[in-house]
């Protein structure tokens, strides 16, 4: 059985793709980990927490998954614009998954940064997932 946090990760960035408003800002540039050529503004996904939990007779996997967004461009309006569309099109959806039932998928919060190099807007969304075995 493959294994919840790849499944979780694997419809994540199908739905980002499928959203018209996400790509609508970033094109297709939606990474697992970019490159460092990768051209801004760009999604990536960041660290991620899992755990197992065990219910009655069934398995469950607990997730923090960190979705990040990338912009260069002046000011926060175009990484804020990026992450509602991000939280929009994850939020509360059913997604399907490989093996597994997506019981929850939750936004928890979004940090705003600017980067050292006092260009760059990052946007650190966390998000909570849970899983569990068909």
């Amino acid at each position: 059985m493959p294994d919840a946090s790849l499944a979780v990760q694997a419809a994540i960035i199908t739905a980002l793709r499928a959203a018209p408003a996400v790509t609508g800002l970033v094109s297709n540039r939606i990474y697992d980990r970019p490159s460092p050529q990768a051209v801004k503004p760009y999604i990536s996904l960041g660290p991620e927490d899992w755990q197992n939990t065990e219910g009655v007779g069934q398995l469950s996997h607990a997730g923090a998954v960190q979705i990040d967004v990338w912009s260069t461009v002046a000011g926060r309006t175009e990484g804020k614009r990026i992450a509602n569309a991000v939280q929009d099109a994850l939020h509360t959806k059913n997604l399907p998954l490989e093996a597994y039932s997506l019981v929850l998928l939750v936004h928890r919060v979004t940090r705003y940064f600017t980067e050292a190099d006092g260009l760059t807007t990052h946007a650190a969304m966390d998000f909570r997932a849970l899983t569990q075995e068909m």
